[in-house]
């Protein structure tokens, strides 16, 4: 598996800031940003504004929050098929008001073992 094609193929699907972790020799575990656009803001801001004021930074930070999991979920169903190899990742930090959401991904081959939980558990930079 070669790593750098990984993170080029992310880069390429406008996924950005992507730092290495380092784990497992034989896996390719990262952390990396899921930016919104504008336009994305700007939907969710339209989305939100039919709701009454109690809900409305609710469904705001859910549909941002919606967006970026699909995104991600997407570009790395992608990647698999692309480079025959597995992917677990979670929503690390859901935090919206930043712009971005962050994500860990672990990147391995087909027919290993692995628990993205086990993997975060043992990564003392996350």
């Amino acid at each position: 598996m070669n790593k750098s094609e990984i993170v080029n193929y992310l880069i390429d699907n406008g996924i950005e800031e992507i730092e290495e972790i380092d784990y497992e020799e034989d896996m390719c575990v990262l952390k990396f940003y899921y930016d919104f656009k504008k336009e994305e803001i700007s939907e969710a801001r339209t989305y939100s504004s039919d709701d009454d004021e109690t809900n409305k930074e609710s469904y705001y930070r859910l549909y941002l929050n919606d967006i970026a999991r699909d995104n991600v979920s997407d570009i790395l169903e992608d990647l698999k098929e692309e480079f025959s190899i597995e992917v677990q990742h979670i929503c690390y930090d859901e935090e919206v008001d930043k712009g971005f959401i962050e994500f860990i991904g672990a990147f391995y081959e087909i027919g290993k073992d692995v628990d993205i939980d086990d993997v975060l558990s043992s990564v003392s930079t996350v």
